[in-house]
């Protein structure tokens, strides 16, 4: 069931998959309507993720892998799917004691504050604490449904933990994680605790992956030379993503996400926070992001320019949690 929304002033929404034939994002010039539309890198069908190749809902699916086929559908339709994972709720309830001990002792290490948009914390690199966050990272049906739907070896990498709702627009990862071939990247939202509609719960623009890949330079933005450059050129392209869904009829939906749920979103899949109603209420919840071995090589989009292929290197040793070692 979702709870459905809004974006900007007086918008009528429409089912994104009755609007938006499928094509492939190399195709993507412009969005539909807009005169500042972004233009896409440019990316050949070989480079594309299985699950984003106009061959997937061609391809054969052999039986034992056919479970899986339910979930990529959705990713390939939609650009996310939804999962009950079915764990032992021990393991939620151990997680969530973790990240309470860490911040009763004033251990965590946080997100950026350009990455704030109230006070409630973004706690990063819990799975290095907490075995449980870690078990959940590595989760075995997560990373089959990956390894199905992008014919490539899913690397878990990255957690944030929160407490309650972010309110954080909508935005998509692939300005934050680039990697080379583009969109080699998968997040996942897990819930910590029954998710209320009043906490500021998670957000999803159907069919946004379908969107061009953004970059700063794209609508007359320098790359940052410093986090406050940073914030103001975020700020300019959160505006560009509520005329991307609005100038597209986007639909944004409100996926109710009970304990042990999680919602698996594609790199360029548009998603975020809206405002939280209640300020009593948490949002007890874990995103994991997952590269691939395909990756060649991994940038920061918001530090590179596309246009000019300069890109800004990212680590790419030594960052699988499943066999990560202290350096």
């Amino acid at each position: 069931m979702y709870l459905k929304r809004k974006v900007g002033n007086d918008v009528a929404l429409r089912r994104v998959t009755a609007d938006i034939r499928f094509m492939e994002p190399s195709v993507f010039s412009r969005t539909k309507k807009s005169k500042n539309m972004s233009v896409d890198p440019g990316i050949e069908s070989k480079d594309l993720p299985f699950v984003e190749t106009q061959a997937y809902r061609e391809s054969y699916i052999a039986a034992k892998e056919k479970k899986f086929k339910k979930y990529s559908d959705e990713l390939n339709k939609n650009g996310f799917c939804i999962v009950d994972l079915k764990v032992d709720k021990n393991l939620i309830n151990q997680a969530n004691e973790d990240i309470d001990s860490a911040i009763r002792e004033n251990s965590i290490k946080l997100n950026s504050r350009a990455y704030h948009y109230n006070e409630n914390p973004r706690i990063v690199e819990a799975w290095k604490f907490s075995k449980s966050i870690k078990e959940l990272a590595v989760n075995k049906t997560i990373l089959d449904i990956l390894r199905f739907s992008y014919k490539s070896e899913p690397i878990p990498f990255s957690t944030i933990n929160f407490i309650k709702g972010t309110e954080q627009p909508l935005h998509s990862d692939e300005l934050h994680f680039g990697s080379i071939p583009h969109r080699y990247l998968t997040g996942c939202w897990i819930a910590l605790e029954d998710i209320h509609p009043d906490s500021g719960p998670l957000s999803i623009a159907v069919g946004s992956h379908k969107l061009p890949i953004f970059s700063f330079e794209q609508i007359g933005l320098n790359i940052p030379r410093t986090e406050e450059d940073f914030k103001k050129n975020y700020s300019a392209y959160e505006e560009w993503v509520k005329e991307a869904i609005n100038d597209n009829d986007l639909e944004v939906v409100t996926p109710k996400l009970r304990k042990g749920q999680c919602l698996i979103w594609l790199s360029n899949t548009l998603h975020g926070a809206y405002a939280i109603k209640n300020q009593r209420l948490t949002r007890k919840s874990l995103v994991v992001h997952y590269h691939y071995s395909a990756c060649r090589k991994l940038f920061y989009p918001s530090y590179s320019n596309l246009k000019t292929g300069k890109l800004v290197p990212r680590p790419s040793n030594n960052i699988d949690i499943r066999t990560h070692t202290p350096e």
